[in-house]
């Protein structure tokens, strides 16, 4: 998981790398907000540990730009913070953040919020892929049915069932429902009847 680690304190920064080095994560380090939003545009991370107090841009402005840049994919946010008080910790949920973890943290239990939102990330991501193949399958659906439409009314320009010598009784259950009857003149003074039921076989079949 590549994950990016922004913090204004070097040995916060080295102790967060340290915990995580063996967790076979990528990681990335800013020491501001303004590095953060850098380093987001150039290495794309999938997770952010985020501190708050920091100089330049804080930890709630950077969240804000971030998830505004994100496009709405899911890009996890975990406040890193020595903050306490309701006011800054329902502000940093509100520009975008995701969790918090209170400085000192705790290592198992940044390691297990790391796991669940890797899991939350990893289903997005099914989920994302799975509705671009929907949205294909609609757009393939689509455009079969564009094509069959083409056909049929090509086909019904070019009908012939006026003649004196052709009788005929149809009545469709809906617009259209699968039965159809042509008629064309052959050209040695022939005709040709075409009888068909392709009702349950969709129009791309038919």
């Amino acid at each position: 998981m590549r994950i990016l680690i922004v913090d204004d304190s070097e040995a916060n920064r080295e102790l967060l790398g340290w915990v995580l080095e063996g967790e076979e994560h990528t990681l990335f380090f800013a020491c501001d907000g303004q590095e953060a939003v850098n380093s987001f545009d150039n290495h794309n991370p999938e997770l952010i540990l985020l501190d708050i107090m920091m100089p330049i841009m804080d930890g709630f402005e950077a969240a804000e730009i971030i998830k505004s840049k994100s496009q709405g994919r899911y890009m996890p946010i975990i406040f890193l913070t020595a903050v306490t008080d309701d006011e800054a910790l329902a502000k940093g949920l509100a520009v975008g953040g995701d969790d918090f973890m209170l400085k000192p943290f705790n290592e198992i239990i940044l390691k297990a919020k790391i796991k669940a939102h890797s899991r939350i990330l990893e289903l997005n991501n099914l989920v994302t892929t799975k509705n671009k193949e929907l949205t294909n399958y609609k757009n393939i659906i689509e455009h079969e049915h564009q094509v069959a439409e083409h056909v049929f009314q090509s086909a019904l320009r070019r009908n012939r069932t006026d003649y004196e010598h052709i009788e005929y009784y149809q009545s469709p259950a809906t617009t259209f429902s699968g039965d159809l009857l042509l008629a064309a003149p052959g050209p040695t003074g022939s005709m040709y009847y075409l009888m068909a039921d392709f009702t349950g076989h969709g129009l791309p079949a038919a």
